[in-house]
């Protein structure tokens, strides 16, 4: 998601920038990848809720609620979405997912109780402060500074690195130091396959 927010934008520009897809375009793209991106962070713990409600048979609940989210969200796309333009496609992306969440969410609440737990809100905090300080400085920097163009390709890719790299390293160095085991974790995995690909690369 770092990546994303941080390098999405100039990324784009360098693979897509042109004539016939001029930057509101692409920043519109790199709107909408952001959410993509985000929105899931928001709903995978209604996914987890589905399952427990799908394991102890509330199949038919489970299923009678989505079907009233979907009938709403299909009414919403009929007759409100299209008067909002590019904002109503951006509501639907997030709004739709997150209700289904909360739906899975409340059922489970209400049926199974001691099953129910949210992300624990201290570490769910601590992520929140890991990934606002890695990407603000530089969505900042890109928005004062960063200019693309569409003869500008070296310069695009070269902020697309140096942005993403740089995102990347904060997000990194604040969660070690904040003790977030699951990123240290992922950490030392990709550093861990990158060594094995390295040695396996010298035979």
């Amino acid at each position: 998601v770092v990546i994303v927010l941080c390098a999405g934008f100039p990324g784009m520009c360098t693979l897509w920038l042109s004539n016939k897809y001029p930057e509101q375009a692409v920043f519109s793209t790199y709107i909408i990848t952001c959410l993509l991106a985000t929105v899931p962070i928001a709903s995978v713990a209604g996914l987890i809720y589905r399952k427990i409600n799908m394991t102890h048979q509330k199949i038919r609940l489970q299923y009678f609620t989505l079907a009233i989210i979907q009938v709403f969200s299909a009414l919403y796309a009929i007759f409100i979405m299209p008067s909002l333009g590019f904002t109503g496609v951006a509501i639907a992306l997030v709004a739709n997912p997150i209700s289904i969440a909360i739906a899975n969410g409340i059922i489970l609440r209400v049926t199974f109780r001691e099953y129910f737990q949210f992300f624990e809100f201290s570490k769910f905090l601590r992520y929140l402060i890991c990934g606002i300080a890695a990407t603000l400085p530089v969505l900042v920097m890109q928005f004062f500074f960063y200019i693309p163009t569409i003869d500008s390709n070296p310069i695009n890719f070269l902020v697309t690195i140096s942005s993403g790299s740089f995102g990347i390293l904060i997000f990194i160095a604040l969660s070690h130091w904040l003790k977030l085991e699951e990123a240290q974790q992922a950490v030392d995995f990709g550093f861990s396959r990158f060594s094995f690909q390295k040695e396996k690369a010298s035979l």
